[in-house]
């Protein structure tokens, strides 16, 4: 292809160092990417980080605990074109995380395929396997098609160093057929040498492929890092000679909307604005300037606190005889003291925590009755349950207590949690409790350890019996294993779901919500874990709904510093979530280990979705922290707290930067103060501009966005027309208002008047949980019930930032 239309991308492994690094031989053995500099340098994609890895060799048994030990790695990787123009991955497959071949590599190669170099495609139980014919050892493959003979030409080196090829009319897993072997090797480029690659920390072997545009731009968006460029909804605001200022401050956004150099959006509140250096007696130009609210949560945010879930719950009950309702923080978590998550140095409990504010649950630095202490207790906390309570069938829980999250199912506020029985610590079960309510249906107070239910097991029922047997993780050769790390989620169509990690693998299950006990279908497996990276476990599943998509994520390797993220995706309607076809696993991880804000993070994972007190997306989940926020030396898994950024592809990005998610905190709008006697008065267009600026387009049908979203282009265009006439202001003007009334919203329930408008803040009004946007127009997909609503709580954002300097300077004044 043209030089001008290609870049240079290198297909390379790396010589393994350690997990401190997130560069251990699982990872560095697996094909990485990077893109070519102008000066010959690379820029490595995802953080130098794997992004294919070899698939296990062989399919796990159905309901049945794991093989955990059969896992491979990759080297020497190179990429090639396909007949059809699509890419191909030849490597040699090696033992799981080193360079050593394992026994296929004495004479076969891995092929695998992609359309578009982020995703991959190899054929389970070994069946991208491809012998070539050798019996010598495979060494530095390659693979070359000729299209004058329409055949691949594969070449390598055997172990002794000889240069050896053959050819094959096509390359389609291990029924392919090779032709003779011949010695010497054919033309080929892009061959890398170790001491010439300047960009790529401790590269070890690979090559280079010309690839188009298109394809250099997805890679970016996927693998390269996203920083943002600017503001979309900050435009003028005119007003009369005369007004009041409080005319000025409604029409002033609440959020800034911010744009990235991939081409995707965000969204943060804006805390305040100075008002003061308006004169609006006099006509002229005015800068506002206000700050934007960018949360950055402490780290660690709370010590020893693994498998963390964070809820945002609307409380509504009784308070000196009247009715509130209260916007309100839980945290719940696994006691994780000094890494003894099991027996909990001899105090096994489940820690709560409940506060206004996010931040508010965070430990405090300062302050020991809000540390960990040595026996694991932190007086910030309650107890709700403790070693020797027992559950509904009257068996006392030893130990444990893992991975809680908060949901609220039917309406009743619900925590699902692994209980430990006996003195084993692999003999555990997924169980639930959920909060007692009053006569008038009101919740009771959560931080009281008395006011839940008593633990209850969850079984299948009796149409999803496995041999007769009614535990969760029955096996089929009549065993039963461990079920744990229990979610629930509902699909775009209402159906509800429990999703949970047994027998090492992440399971899913339809249920009814007013029988939280059993499952309604046999259990099915939906993810495996399949690669190094995920090796041996693929746990701790969670849900959240986007734009019509199911984003499950969930965790794998070893519980220590490898630790990592993957995910799943599926269509969130008209899709049977049991089928294992429906969801699409990513074959690298989502997030791992690696620096957030200039220090490493290792060991991230088993993360929850959840939201913040402004409607933006959080993620909630645990690693290894670099420093003790008290004098107790905790060495266990600690909690952290992070925004959630969208990529323009519609994946989500958890590492995002301060920086990067914002450039500068402070933001300016322009206030055109204007005589009575203006000739064009384009004061109404100002508030209707301003009023519709505040919708989100996904409240509302697409067809009634649509016209919407045209009417409000078309009054952009003349608000900033300095040579609209009046009848050109008062059209758009009116088209605007009309539009705007004849928003449908998804739910049916009103107009987009903005008399009923969830975004205002501080208005006393809420929206549905399954329905929370993240400001952006896109939905957070909580869990979500009949009765669960969720409130936005403008007033106490704009408490939070009184006190914040604005400064504002007049432009100019007439």
């Amino acid at each position: 292809m043209p030089a001008a239309k290609s870049a240079t991308i290198a297909a390379y492994d790396r010589n393994a160092t350690g997990e401190n690094e997130a560069n251990n031989g699982d990872v560095a053995y697996s094909m990485h990417l990077a893109l070519q500099n102008a000066d010959g340098s690379y820029t490595p994609y995802n953080e130098n980080y794997g992004i294919f890895f070899a698939r296990s060799p062989k399919a796990q048994k159905l309901n049945e605990n794991l093989d955990g030990n059969d896992y491979r790695s990759l080297k020497d990787p190179s990429l090639f074109r396909m007949a059809d123009g699509t890419y191909g991955v030849i490597s040699v497959r090696t033992n799981r995380g080193t360079a050593t071949g394992d026994s296929t590599a004495k004479s076969s190669v891995l092929i695998a395929t992609s359309e578009d170099l982020l995703t991959y495609s190899e054929q389970e139980n070994s069946g991208s396997i491809v012998d070539l014919g050798e019996t010598n050892g495979v060494n530095a493959p390659y693979a070359v098609y000729d299209t004058a003979s329409k055949q691949y030409v594969v070449g390598w080196a055997d172990d002794n160093g000889v240069a050896k090829y053959t050819t094959f009319d096509s390359l389609k897993g291990s029924t392919s057929k090779h032709g003779s072997v011949l010695y010497g090797s054919v033309a080929k480029s892009g061959v890398l040498a170790a001491d010439g690659v300047q960009g790529i920390a401790n590269f070890r072997s690979g090559a280079t492929i010309a690839v188009d545009e298109a394809t250099v731009k997805a890679l970016n968006t996927r693998y390269g890092r996203s920083e943002n460029t600017g503001t979309s909804n900050l435009t003028d605001i005119t007003v009369k000679k005369g007004a009041s200022i409080d005319e000025v401050t409604a029409q002033l956004p609440k959020n800034v909307d911010l744009t990235y150099s991939d081409g995707s959006t965000g969204s943060l509140p804006i805390s305040s604005w100075n008002t003061e250096g308006i004169d609006l007696t006099k006509v002229g130009d005015y800068t506002v300037t206000g700050t934007v609210k960018q949360t950055e949560y402490q780290i660690p945010f709370a010590e020893d606190r693994a498998d963390p879930s964070v809820y945002k719950w609307q409380w509504t009950h009784e308070a000196d005889g009247k009715e509130i309702t209260e916007t309100k923080f839980l945290m719940i978590a696994s006691n994780d003291i000094q890494g003894d998550v099991t027996w909990q140095h001899g105090s096994p409990h489940m820690p709560f925590r409940m506060a206004d504010t996010i931040s508010g649950l965070a430990d405090e630095p300062g302050n020991p009755n809000a540390l960990i202490q040595s026996n694991g207790y932190n007086n910030k906390e309650v107890s709700l349950l403790k070693a020797g309570d027992k559950d509904s069938e009257g068996n006392a829980i030893m130990h444990s207590f893992w991975a809680p999250e908060i949901h609220e199912i039917d309406g009743r506020l619900t925590i699902l949690f692994m209980a430990g029985y006996g003195n084993t610590w692999s003999n555990g079960k997924s169980v639930y409790m959920q909060l007692k309510q009053d006569a008038d249906g009101h919740d009771l107070d959560p931080a009281d350890p008395d006011n839940w239910t008593v633990p209850t097991p969850i079984y299948r029922n009796d149409a999803s019996l496995l041999n007769g047997n009614k535990q969760l993780a029955a096996t089929a050769s009549g065993g039963v294993g461990m079920s744990l790390d229990m979610t629930y989620f509902q699909d775009a169509d209402g159906r509800s779901y429990y999703a949970w990690q047994q027998l090492g693998a992440t399971y899913i299950a339809t249920m009814d919500p007013k029988d939280p006990a059993h499952v309604t279908s046999s259990p099915v497996r939906i993810v495996t874990p399949e690669y190094a990276w995920n090796a041996a476990i693929a746990e701790g599943p969670n849900v959240t709904l986007r734009d019509g998509k199911l984003y499950l994520m969930f965790s794998g390797s070893g519980v220590g510093k490898t630790y990592t993220t993957g995910l799943a995706v599926a269509d969130a309607s008209g899709t049977d979530l049991t089928d294992p076809a429906s969801w699409t696993v990513l074959n690298y991880p989502i997030q791992k280990s690696g620096p957030f804000n200039g220090e490493m993070q290792l060991g991230t994972g088993h993360g929850m979705w959840s939201e913040d007190e402004d409607g933006n997306q959080i993620y909630v989940f645990h690693a290894y922290a670099t420093k003790n926020l008290g004098s107790v030396n905790a060495a266990g898994r600690d909690m952290f707290v992070r925004r959630v950024h969208w990529a323009a592809d519609g994946m989500p990005v958890f590492d995002m930067s301060s920086s990067e998610e914002l450039a500068s905190k402070t933001v300016s709008v322009t206030v055109k103060v204007v005589d009575d006697t203006v000739t064009v008065d384009k004061t109404d267009l100002s508030k209707a501009l301003a009023s519709a600026k505040q919708l989100r387009e996904s409240d509302y049908t697409a067809a009634s966005w649509k016209a919407f979203a045209a009417a409000l282009a078309s009054a952009e265009k003349v608000y900033a027309d300095e040579n609209a006439s009046q009848k050109d202001v008062d059209d758009a003007t009116a088209a605007l208002n009309k539009a705007q009334a004849a928003l449908v919203k998804v739910d049916g329930s009103d107009s987009g008047d903005g008399s009923s408008d969830s975004t205002k803040p501080g208005d006393g009004s809420s929206i549905d949980a399954g329905a929370t946007g993240d400001k952006t127009g896109n939905k957070l997909g909580l869990s979500k019930t009949g009765a669960a609503v969720l409130g936005l709580s403008g007033v106490a954002v704009a408490l939070a930032a009184a006190g914040i300097a604005l400064t504002l300077q007049r432009k100019r004044q007439a």
